[in-house]
């Protein structure tokens, strides 16, 4: 059970008991909360202008916390989201082993002028020492694999590795919101830390969309079409694709009507001290004009 729950269940925080007691009395005697780490420390996980909050939580049942290994608050650029990406790591016995796949280099590489260059040096040595009595297609296939030798040389010697990049920016960032929670207004190392940290997600991004292009690739996924969300014919004509998408989106944000037995069942477990009272409530519902507004 996951999610972005709105309020806070540490009592040192402005959002303490915002949730009602029987839902945290609930949680705290069937589920265990895996954001906090080793410390048991709590981590912001929300952050808007000055203000950082933790409001979003990863419960586990009881009987499978055991499994629980890991968990970290990752910043995420303020672009996408003002919420961390929470991240929580259950290690259950492995069934099977999956292969890594087939590799190929990030085309990324060929804007770096370093990379091109050092590419250049090796294949004019390279390619003098390939034997003139085999064939062009053998000596192809030789000069491919030595590309890819030099990439992956280049890429663990001279690009350091984004994801040990991002770790330790995470880990700076999350030093600095510890030392400066009590004056956020002086941490002004922060934002330039949380800029390098855009970077290099932009960056990630850009790998995770080649390697999902390369995984469609290979499971000859090349056009799949798009499915009719109302009639389920396929569609692969231009017109009926953004016909069906826009189908699809105008029923996505149409609002649903309320379920009237919902609202009541909630009415009814709600604490006392939640309620308007009588003349707040008549207030509420009293006729008024635009001469009142």
């Amino acid at each position: 059970m996951l999610g972005d729950f709105n309020y806070s269940s540490y009592a040192n925080t402005s959002c303490a008991g915002l949730a009602p007691r029987l839902w945290l009395h609930f949680v705290a005697n069937y589920f265990v909360d895996c954001v906090p780490l080793s410390n048991a420390q709590s981590m912001p996980t929300f952050h808007c202008n000055l203000s950082s909050l933790t409001i979003d939580y990863i419960y586990v049942s009881k009987d499978i916390a055991s499994c629980h290994s890991s968990s970290t608050v990752t910043f995420v650029q303020p672009l996408c989201t003002d919420h961390c990406l929470v991240h929580t790591c259950l290690s259950f016995p492995m069934l099977s082993h999956i292969g890594r796949g087939l590799w190929c280099a990030n085309p990324h590489l060929a804007n770096i002028p370093s990379f091109r260059s050092s590419l250049s040096d090796c294949l004019s040595s390279f390619i003098p020492l390939l034997s003139p009595s085999i064939s062009p297609q053998s000596q192809w296939d030789l000069i491919k694999v030595e590309v890819a030798r030099f990439t992956r040389s280049y890429s663990r010697t001279t690009c350091p590795s984004l994801a040990t990049l991002e770790v330790k920016l995470q880990s700076k960032c999350d030093h600095l919101i510890h030392r400066f929670c009590h004056q956020p207004a002086q941490n002004f190392q922060l934002p330039i830390v949380e800029h390098q940290l855009q970077q290099v997600q932009q960056e990630c991004t850009k790998i995770l969309a080649l390697r999902a292009g390369k995984h469609w690739r290979e499971q000859g996924e090349t056009t799949a079409g798009l499915c009719h969300p109302f009639t389920d014919n396929l569609c692969t004509d231009p017109d009926d694709l953004m016909e069906a998408a826009a189908a699809f989106y105008e029923d996505l944000y149409t609002p649903n009507p309320p379920a009237q037995t919902t609202i009541d069942d909630l009415l009814l477990h709600l604490p006392p001290d939640l309620f308007l009272s009588e003349t707040t409530f008549t207030i509420l519902l009293k006729p008024f004009t635009l001469d009142d507004i």
